[in-house]
C-alpha cells in the first residue's frame, strides 16, 4: 500500500495545518516560561562551572 492510499493528501494537510496551529499556540503559552527556565539553567550551569574550577585550587 502506498502512503498515498493510506491518507489522502486533503486530511494530511488539515492534520499537518492542526498540528501548526496547536504547536504555535503552545509555543506562545509557555515562551516566558521556557525563556526563564534555560535562565536559571544557564546561571546553575554558570555557577557548576566557577564552583567547580575555584574548589579545585
Amino acid at each position: 500500500m502506498e502512503h498515498e492510499d493510506l491518507l489522502d493528501k486533503g486530511s494530511y494537510r488539515k492534520a499537518r495545518g492542526l498540528l501548526a496551529i496547536w504547536l504555535q499556540r503552545l509555543h506562545e503559552e509557555y515562551e516566558r516560561e521556557l525563556l526563564v527556565g534555560l535562565s536559571a539553567f544557564s546561571v546553575g550551569v554558570l555557577l557548576g562551572v566557577i564552583l567547580g574550577r575555584t574548589s579545585k585550587e
